[in-house]
């Protein structure tokens, strides 16, 4: 039987953090230029503070997504390569979210059973996707490289994010 150590699940938890935190620091990016105008200095942190709360958040809900797989499925399929699956699967999810925000407007008026076949095509992508990663050689290594350069990035994601917290605390307090 294969268990996943919890330094592999330390590094798929920091895996979701970079995604997470990179999308939204890539809309803070968008939005801060309209903020400049309209709000003053601590405003601007303000916003800037929710933002990091919420992405911690989100990735704290994409890491559970990613341990429930881990439990649902056998663990020769899963564990057995869990950076690479984990990481595949955490970086699907985020690419699905990010085209289902993107064009939530249009997916929302949607009748619920084209809504239920559009979540079908999801999980059916997500799961051939992380079977054929599987046959490829060398990806897990690949992949467990990238995996190990991105702690770094991740951990930085993390302090700013409780700095983001912190800073929404004393905002409410």
């Amino acid at each position: 039987m294969v268990k996943t150590s919890k330094y592999k699940i330390a590094l798929a938890f920091t895996t979701c953090v970079a995604l997470v935190n990179m999308w939204a620091v890539f809309n803070l990016l968008e939005t801060i230029p309209s903020w400049v105008f309209q709000l003053n200095a601590w405003e601007i942190i303000g916003g800037i503070s929710y933002t990091l709360t919420f992405a911690l958040i989100e990735s704290v809900f994409l890491f559970v997504l990613v341990l429930i797989v881990n439990f649902i499925v056998p663990k020769q399929f899963f564990a057995e390569k869990f950076i690479l699956n984990s990481t595949i699967l955490a970086l699907l999810i985020f690419i699905w979210a990010i085209l289902v925000q993107k064009n939530y407007d249009s997916i929302i008026s949607l009748d619920g059973k084209i809504i239920l076949f559009l979540f079908s095509i999801i999980l059916l992508s997500i799961v051939v996707v992380i079977v054929v990663a599987n046959r490829i050689r060398n990806l897990e290594i690949i992949i467990s490289t990238i995996v190990n350069k991105v702690v770094v990035l991740a951990v930085i994601y993390l302090i700013l994010d409780m700095l983001g917290i912190l800073i929404v605390i004393i905002r409410n307090l």
